[in-house]
């Protein structure tokens, strides 16, 4: 059996651990790189060290240590950017790197600006018709009773570049504004920040109603993979990552977003978001991220690797049969999960047995937790020890969702 052409994964938290599972299980090697020095993927027994090693600067340097770690190998390597500080690094290199990586179509620039551009991103959805949550931009002056005349409370207030704010939203996604004062705080005390963000209606709703599709696009735009589930719950609640979903046929999802995706000439491997409104009955888009996801592990276990599908595309294999997607499958982040589960638990959202209930089906697959991957477990244990000792009990759940540090493995 020939060997496999290598890849690189531009990320060691678990949206890059869950790449590398299934690639590894494939015979791939998977090597890696991340800009934090507490990266857990590292400890994974699924990545391997580069030469130049796991942490990097993202400057001209790390280009030329990419290309020089590219010529080592008699095959060309897949690149495989998994968050969105990585996905502009390459698509503002997409030129050079190219010639010496195998890279999705979609990270050039002129394509993934659509989709890393909040304000781009929206004005694309209206020129395709499709539907998104009421939104209003600002450029930093806006008073409340402009905004509420135009927006209806509650309401979010959503970065246009969101890699640029971590330091400002604490581990949050989004700043929520459940009314008027809110409203007012926020634009005293975050008015400079304002300036190319936006302000967005919060469709009502369950954390159930939110559904995904990833899909794959060859070079010619034409579908080779696709794959549906929906979220169960979040970290952090309400306004975060998925932290247990399932797999299930959305097929409505589904045909939006490959319709959408088909006429924006996206190619490469990307994931949806959609919200069903209740008002109105209409799925409405939330975002595209145009590369592997936290949750990527999911459609292993549902017999649905459209990242493997995207890697024999790019390395030029032949593409392999996806077997019918299995629709129950379950992926969980368990310590992430627990601590949302509490938190809508003590919040009256959800009650305590129907939370309980979920654990006592077959969770298939877990974000860190995997015993095949001993030093990542050892590492792990480790690191939940290490928290129990520093924040022992806490009352005030709030506090533990607010705190950046509890799980570092914070990107999606």
């Amino acid at each position: 059996m020939h060997k496999l052409p290598p890849a690189l994964v531009l990320d060691l938290s678990p949206t890059g651990i869950a790449v590398a599972r299934i690639l590894h299980c494939h015979g791939v090697d998977v090597y890696g790189v991340d800009v934090s020095e507490r990266a857990i993927g590292k400890f994974s027994r699924y990545i391997k060290k580069p030469s130049f090693g796991f942490e990097t600067d993202l400057n001209k340097k790390f280009v030329d240590n990419l290309i020089y770690f590219s010529k080592r190998f008699s095959k060309k390597m897949v690149l495989i950017p998994c968050s969105d500080v990585f996905i502009e690094f390459v698509s503002s290199h997409f030129d050079i790197l190219n010639e010496y990586f195998y890279i999705q179509d979609s990270l050039n620039p002129d394509i993934s600006e659509k989709f890393l551009n909040k304000r781009k991103f929206y004005s694309l959805c209206e020129e395709l018709n499709i539907p998104y949550p009421k939104t209003l931009y600002l450029k930093g002056y806006e008073k409340s009773d402009y905004i509420l005349q135009r927006l209806r409370l509650p309401m979010i207030l959503k970065p246009n570049l969101i890699h640029k704010w971590k330091k400002y939203l604490k581990g949050k996604k989004v700043v929520e504004i459940k009314n008027k004062d809110e409203l007012n705080d926020i634009l005293k005390k975050e008015r400079e920040l304002l300036k190319d963000s936006m302000l967005q209606e919060i469709i009502p709703g369950p954390e159930e109603n939110i559904y995904v599709c990833k899909c794959y696009f060859d070079k010619s735009g034409k579908l080779l993979a696709s794959f549906t589930g929906k979220k169960i719950r979040q970290y952090p609640p309400i306004f975060g990552s998925g932290s247990y979903m399932v797999s299930c046929e959305a097929k409505e999802v589904e045909e939006i977003s490959i319709s959408f995706l088909t006429k924006a000439g996206f190619k490469g491997i990307c994931g949806t978001e959609f919200k069903y409104d209740p008002r109105d009955g209409i799925f409405k888009m939330l975002e595209v991220n145009i590369r592997p996801q936290l949750w990527e592990d999911l459609t292993r276990v549902a017999g649905r690797e459209v990242v493997w599908v995207a890697y024999c595309d790019l390395a030029g294999l032949e593409i392999p049969e996806l077997n019918s997607q299995r629709n129950g499958a379950v992926w969980c982040f368990l310590f992430r999960d627990i601590i949302s589960g509490i938190w809508h638990v003590s919040k009256g959202n959800g009650k305590f047995w129907k939370w309980l209930c979920s654990y006592m089906k077959k969770i298939d697959t877990d974000a860190l937790i995997d015993f095949r991957d001993f030093p990542l477990l050892v590492r792990l244990l480790g690191y939940i020890l290490k928290e129990i000792y520093l924040f022992k009990i806490r009352p005030n759940l709030d506090l533990i969702r607010k705190k950046d540090d509890f799980f570092p493995y914070h990107r999606r």
